[in-house]
């Protein structure tokens, strides 16, 4: 499920609690998005598209996706 930016402020703890003591392994990104990837199963992905805004977690395949690889 993807968080708008009015709820991201809502969610700070438990994503900081999820994702801040690991190392970002990978980074990917694009025109509208930036994705960074924690392990190949943790993976947060930011889109600031105006059609699909927010935040969410993601899966590698999805990511391929968006690179168009």
């Amino acid at each position: 499920m993807a968080l708008g930016p009015e709820l991201i402020y809502a969610q700070a703890a438990d994503i900081s609690r999820e994702f801040s003591r690991h190392r970002v392994r990978r980074a990917s990104a694009g025109d509208s998005w930036l994705s960074l990837a924690f392990s190949r199963d943790r993976i947060l992905l930011f889109s600031w598209d105006p059609e699909s805004y927010g935040i969410c977690s993601a899966v590698p395949e999805e990511i391929r996706k968006l690179e168009g690889t």
